[in-house]
């Protein structure tokens, strides 16, 4: 009875995290592309670090111990080819979270960035997620 929970809660720890990375990814590209004054620099910047701090970290959190949880339920799918393609869109998710919290504090620092690196991440992170999706769903190169 514990494994609906665990993927209620996966799922919900997923929209978190690629919803707070495509947030982010846009913000901080707007954040390069416009030149602001202080006030709008200092909302713009506490806007990020909310979305980082209160969408995308918990939500990469929750991804991670359900996940982890979830696997401990069912290794078997541990020998899938499919969750090992999974696992490689994971890796580059956590790449691309890793690159914006590096993005985000360059530009609180004042260093400009460009704005293509931004929407590049955004690309990839929603690339990545459909991925994950599709790749769940359909769960090509299952073995029975």
């Amino acid at each position: 009875m514990l494994l609906p929970w665990l993927r209620a809660g996966h799922f919900l720890g997923i929209i978190l995290w690629a919803g707070g990375l495509l947030a982010l990814s846009r913000l901080l590209a707007s954040h390069a592309a416009r030149a602001t004054g202080p006030e709008a620099t200092e909302r713009l910047l506490a806007v990020e670090k909310a979305v980082y701090r209160r969408l995308a970290s918990p939500g990469a959190g929750l991804v991670f111990l359900t996940g982890i949880a979830m696997l401990h339920q069912q290794p078997h799918l541990l020998k899938q080819p499919y969750m090992h393609a999974k696992f490689s869109l994971i890796a580059v998710l956590l790449v691309v979270d890793h690159l914006c919290m590096r993005g985000y504090k360059r530009v609180q620092r004042g260093v400009g960035a460009p704005i293509g690196r931004f929407r590049l991440l955004h690309g990839v992170a929603l690339a990545c997620v459909v991925g994950v999706v599709l790749l769940i769903q359909l769960r090509p190169w299952a073995r029975l």
